[in-house]
Order: structure tokens, then sequence, then C-alpha cells
């Protein structure tokens, strides 16, 4: 097993994980950049390029690599113009000189570019740009790539993981941390496509609106999956005690996207996956929900509310009420990692029904525990809040 462990830029996260040498790698999100992010990175902590200077430093010192983020899906077609272009060769730039190991990106122009101009870099993809066969991940490698991220709806489609672990020329990596709903609607569309890589960028001028458009789609995926519990399940994670069937099938490349989370969560997340068993609480370990969770960025300043102007509708004020809940989950529900012992020998053999698998229902009445009042009352609310913006009704 080899870990890519996201990091926060919290100095001390590579001394508490220095005993773990399944941890190969650091992977940071810069909070705003030229390129940007794919995921949420405007809810990292703000690191200065002091910040992570010193931190590839020690990380160096404790023999671990690190890797920079940088996977927009797209740049809105400006990495042309001459400016930006620019701004992009800086950027770059200084994560060469400061020693950076490798930048993890998504736009095959950018792996083309970082590869021919800036070659102590090395390169990985992103599992934002979708490698599924074998045919992408050796154009990919023609390119100059030397890892790929596998695409997260086939992260349970074994008999398709088993043919590009053999056939690929680069190791693959795979995202074990990855709860995203089973056929998002909105996976690749607004959430990656747009809004994450605009709004982790320079490009990007905030204003109170701007919270819509982050959170519309979590509130229908997270709404959803308690609406319809064994959805939870059916996700893209990989328990610890299941990583062996990844590795049985020549993948030993893990990552963990926790790179906004703060550093103890970080730490018992790794300790989880080293030690290939945990007894708790599934939504502690997996990102399973948008809602619930505590980011490193609010130790310092804790998450405060938008403030819209006007007399906002009461289903606004009440979304961002549950936004600000961080065990808000907790109170709706809880998943017993215990009781998933075999949650995917049917998966692995093929048997998953796409559609409504009754093996997948057994594990979801076994291992999740809701609690209804709750949980109808958290789903009233998201959909209310749905409902207030397709009407129109938040408009002042």
């Amino acid at each position: 097993m080899k870990l890519f462990v996201g990091c926060n830029w919290d100095p001390s996260l590579v001394h508490r994980l220095s005993a773990f040498p399944e941890v190969v790698d650091f992977s940071g999100l810069l909070r705003r950049s030229v390129v940007g992010a794919g995921s949420a990175a405007y809810l990292a902590p703000e690191a200065s390029r002091m910040d992570v200077e010193s931190f590839v430093r020690d990380a160096h010192r404790a023999s671990r690599t690190v890797t920079v983020i940088l996977d927009a899906p797209n740049m809105e077609a400006r990495e042309w113009e001459p400016e930006v272009h620019q701004q992009i060769l800086e950027e770059f730039g200084w994560l060469e000189s400061i020693k950076v190991d490798a930048v993890e990106l998504a736009i095959p122009y950018l792996v083309e570019l970082v590869h021919r101009r800036f070659p102590k870099l090395g390169i990985r993809v992103s599992p934002t740009t979708r490698a599924a066969t074998v045919d992408t991940v050796t154009f990919l490698q023609e390119m100059g790539a030397s890892c790929v991220g596998v695409e997260p709806m086939v992260q349970r489609r074994f008999e398709v993981l088993k043919v590009m672990a053999a056939q690929s020329g680069i190791p693959l990596f795979v995202e074990v941390t990855n709860g995203i709903l089973r056929g998002s609607p909105s996976y690749g569309n607004f959430d990656l496509a747009w809004t994450n890589s605009l709004m982790s960028s320079h490009r990007f001028e905030p204003d109170v609106f701007s919270e819509l458009s982050k959170t519309y789609n979590h509130a229908y995926d997270d709404g959803y999956k308690v609406k319809h519990p064994v959805e939870i399940l059916r996700t893209h994670f990989v328990r610890p005690e299941d990583v062996h069937l990844y590795e049985s099938i020549g993948i030993e490349h893990f990552k963990l996207d926790t790179a906004l989370l703060t550093t103890d969560d970080i730490v018992r997340r790794v300790e989880a996956y080293v030690a290939r068993t945990y007894d708790g609480n599934l939504t502690h370990l997996a990102n399973l929900f948008y809602f619930g969770n505590r980011y490193q960025s609010e130790v310092a300043t804790p998450y405060q509310a938008p403030t819209f102007p006007g007399n906002p509708p009461q289903a606004i004020t009440r979304f961002f009420q549950l936004l600000g809940d961080k065990g808000i989950i907790d109170s709706i529900l809880s998943v017993d990692n215990a009781r998933l012992h075999g949650l995917l020998d049917h998966v692995v053999g093929g048997r998953c029904d796409p559609v409504a698998c009754s093996e997948c229902q057994r594990f979801a009445d076994a291992a999740i525990h809701v609690r209804p009042d709750a949980a109808a009352a958290f789903v009233d609310a998201l959909e209310q809040y749905r409902r207030c913006l397709f009407t129109g009704e938040y408009l002042p």
C-alpha cells in the first residue's frame, strides 16, 4: 500500500505521519491559483508561498514527496490568453523552484506544457480527467504523465479495473475516500466542470450569491443519500478492510482526499487505512457527505453563514444554519463499518444489480442506523432550499 495523503499545510502533519512508511506523498490544495482545482479548494486553509515552501522542506527531510493539486477540468479557455499564460508559467516555475515533486493535473494541455517546459515536476493526472480505459491512460502517458487517477465511477467495476491495471504502462491510483453519489446528475457538470475550478482561481470575484452555486448540487446529493440510505453504501469509497481487493488486481497506490480536513482527522484516517481496519462510524472515515465536515480553515476562523441582502426566505437561512452545524450528519444517521464485512464480495463477483441491488440493501439494513424524524427534517430543508433557488424566491 502506497498512500497519497491530502495535506492541509499544517507543519505538524509531517511529524505526526512520519511513523507510517505507507505514506509516500503529501498532496496539497492551493486555495487560489491561476489554474484552479476540481475540488472545493476554496475551503482549504490559507497557505502563503512561504508556508508551502517550508512544508516541502519538512516533507523532504522526512523522505516524503509533495504534490500540488491543480486539477481544474478547464480554465474557461483562458490558458491561451497571453497574460494568463504568463501567470501559468510563473506558477509552475515557482513550484519547480521550491522543489515540489509533482503536480496533479486534469487538463491535457497542461500535462504536455509541464512535461515539456518544467521537466523537474512529475505529473500525476487527477481522477477529474475521467480515465476509465487503457487508451486514455496510454495517451496521458505519452503526454508526460507518470501516474493516473481512476475515474471514480469505475472504482467498483473490477472487470474494468483489472484490465486497466494489467495493461497500463504507468501506475494507477484510486481515491479510497471518494463518496460521491453513484451516478450523481451534477457530477462532471456544474460542480466539477465549472464551479469548483473557477472559484478556486484568481479569476473569480466572490459575492454572496456564489454561495448558492457552491451548494445547490450538494443539497441534492446529500438529501438523496439521507432519503435513500442504501445509496451511501453504493458510492465509490473503499473501506480499509477492502484495499486488498484492489491490490490483488495490481493497484497499489491509494489517495486519501483529506486536504481540507483538520490534522486530527487526517491522522485518524491514515491510521485506519494503515491498520486496514476501522471500528467506527464510516461517515467519519470517507467523504460521504458535504454537510458535517470540520475543515482546517475553520480552526482559526469558525464558519460564518453568508449574509444575504434584504430579508432572505427562511429556506435560505435554514439551509446555511444546517451547513454550519458540524454535528448534523451524526444527529441523522450512522454507518457501522464493523457490520460491513464482505460488502464488496458481490461487487467483485459481478453480482451487484446496477438498479436495485438486494445485497447492497441487506448491508444497508444491517449497518445504517437512521433517526427518522431528523432525517425527514433534513431532507425537507434541502428540498425547500433547492425549490427556493429554482423558483427564484431568493432574489432580492
